[in-house]
């Protein structure tokens, strides 16, 4: 197997963007994929902006944005008098992911939790 060429990847992806969407395995994911085209070449011009829940490092001499959108469960969380609720048919927080080139999604870390840890108290349906 080749070595991971940074300088390949982020020509074939020039002038595109890359959205990671999801919980800390996203994170991991994104900083993973950053490290790597840094350290290929170290001496890229890049910004790092931040603007909610949204991180952006972008590789300025190509134009490439890698992004990630911490979504814990892509759909949304609303905050009601009985608690927090998962509505499992809304993802108002989606409307960020428009426009971008390449998606990549993760949430299985949290749907198996149970008890203490889960960190919801209801789903709702309409």
């Amino acid at each position: 197997m080749q070595g991971f060429d940074g300088h390949d990847f982020l020509q074939r992806l020039k002038g595109k963007s890359i959205m990671f969407v999801g919980d800390s395995l996203s994170r991991n994911q994104w900083q993973s994929l950053t490290c790597m085209l840094y350290t290929a070449l170290p001496s890229i011009k890049y910004n790092v902006s931040r603007v909610g829940d949204v991180s952006t490092f972008t590789f300025t001499d190509f134009d490439v944005k890698v992004m990630l959108d911490r979504s814990v469960y892509l759909v949304d969380v609303v905050r009601e008098s009985n608690g927090r609720i998962l509505k499992l048919d809304s993802i108002e927080g989606g409307k960020l992911w428009k426009g971008v080139d390449m998606l990549i999604f993760n949430t299985w870390h949290w749907w198996n939790r149970r008890g203490a840890t889960q960190p919801l108290v209801q789903l709702l349906f309409f």
